[in-house]
């Protein structure tokens, strides 16, 4: 839903309706002790007798690469020891070094991102590799998605395939439902809706909470699936019983647009802040309107700008947008139209059709950045083939007054936009609202 007058004067603002949309994975990389339930089925793991414990240290210094893995398991949730997640690593990496393939996933991964040691990409991804290879599916499905991300490793989302594949081959929930992902929001040549689709559904089955919020996004929009809010409910109540932070926010969509059950703002505004609380950013971006706007809770600007900017900071883009917004009304921060632009851009970079008509503007006004008609009309454009009519008013408006040079170096911008961006445009598409 937008809001706006004409093509120099307006500031459009999103009404969130829609900030929910399948795009969830079930998690990011983590140790097996989490991804994987067979990680402590060892008594000695998880006892917390003294005596025990002490049986278990004497064969890991024995060199018992098994005892050694799971006495790193002890110190790190501290049983019979007081916890210590450093000398924790310490003997997991001694396991790792002797080929104990869930030891090589807790050392890759917290080499990768740091954990409790220096971050050593090179080392981490070597870990990771080794216990993949040895067909352990939490590392097979930990270093997709650094080859996902393009954490550590060149972004490929073939490699990433081909490891959640086999992973979702031996059953791994969280696997099926990032393939599942990869399926339906992956690289044109990659996608295949069917298969997405059944690999979700059979992740949800198993009650893993990513792939339960996806099935009810699925079942919301009609994708793949016949069009089902009473499911879409009890699968999100589903993921919120296990804390899963988005299902809250899948529970606030439903009470904010009255889908399936009686439209109540008030409750979609608790919803969004359980999710918030937890630094889901859609649900801090959504709250960050809805003080806006005083829908569901009271208005209140300096509350509207706190939570644009926690979800702002996470590059969340509809955050980034009501940063914007926030700057350039001075509401909840002082006015400051330059940095109104700024993240503007950010958001508009990441397909925000309202930043981009916003940033349009900026650019064509010349408040809060250079004039430039060219690069205001790719943005115009860009919002307009979302759907946003008034950015489609506001670019033929200034058509009217460009030369044919650069219209003709507009749409050769737009072009290469979309050529860059091509798999982010399609992710924001399945955020919209049902269609």
């Amino acid at each position: 839903m937008y809001k706006g007058t004409t093509s120099h004067s307006f500031l459009i603002l999103l009404c969130m309706t829609a900030v929910l949309g399948i795009g969830q994975t079930s998690s990011q990389p983590v140790p097996p002790r989490n991804a994987d339930p067979s990680s402590h089925s060892s008594p000695a793991a998880r006892t917390t007798e003294f005596a025990e414990f002490t049986v278990l240290r004497e064969k890991a210094d024995a060199g018992d690469p098994q005892a050694q893995y799971q006495l790193g398991n002890a110190y790190a949730d501290g049983h019979g020891v007081k916890a210590d997640y450093r000398e924790a690593l310490q003997w997991w990496r001694r396991a790792a070094q002797r080929g104990h393939a869930k030891a090589q996933n807790e050392v890759g991964v917290a080499y990768v991102l740091g954990h409790g040691i220096s971050r050593a990409c090179a080392e981490g991804i070597q870990f990771l590799r080794a216990a993949a290879e040895q067909d352990l599916p939490a590392a097979q499905f930990n270093l997709a998605s650094f080859y996902e991300s393009g954490t550590c490793v060149e972004r490929n989302d073939l490699e990433a395939m081909r490891l959640l594949r086999k992973a979702a081959e031996r059953g791994f929930a969280p696997a099926e439902n990032d393939l599942g992902m990869l399926y339906l929001q992956g690289e044109d040549s990659l996608r295949d809706s069917i298969e997405g689709v059944r690999l979700i559904e059979m992740a949800a089955q198993q009650g893993d909470a990513g792939a339960e919020f996806n099935w009810a996004w699925l079942c919301i929009k009609g994708q793949g699936v016949p069009r089902d809010y009473a499911k879409a409910l009890e699968y999100f109540q589903k993921a919120v019983t296990q804390g899963y932070a988005p299902a809250y926010h899948g529970l606030g969509y439903l009470c904010d647009t009255g889908k399936g059950i009686p439209k109540n703002h008030q409750e979609a505004a608790e919803m969004y802040r359980k999710a918030a609380e937890k630094g889901f950013a859609p649900s801090e971006s959504k709250l960050g309107y809805m003080y806006l706007l005083g829908d569901g809770v009271p208005q209140n600007y300096d509350k509207s700008a706190e939570w644009f900017r926690k979800a702002a900071e996470q590059g969340d883009a509809h955050g980034e947008s009501g940063m914007g917004h926030a700057y350039f009304m001075g509401q909840g921060v002082k006015r400051d139209v330059r940095q109104a632009a700024e993240w503007f851009r950010k958001a508009a970079e990441l397909g925000e059709p309202v930043a981009q008509a916003n940033l349009g503007h900026v650019l064509e006004s010349g408040e809060g950045a250079s004039i430039d008609y060219v690069e205001a009309y790719k943005w115009y454009h860009l919002s307009a083939d979302q759907g946003n009519g008034e950015a489609t008013r506001a670019m033929n408006q200034l058509a009217k007054i460009m030369t044919s040079k650069q219209l003709k170096e507009g749409l050769v911008l737009i072009t290469r936009w979309l050529e860059q961006h091509r798999r982010t445009h399609g992710e924001l598409a399945l955020n919209s609202p049902e269609s």
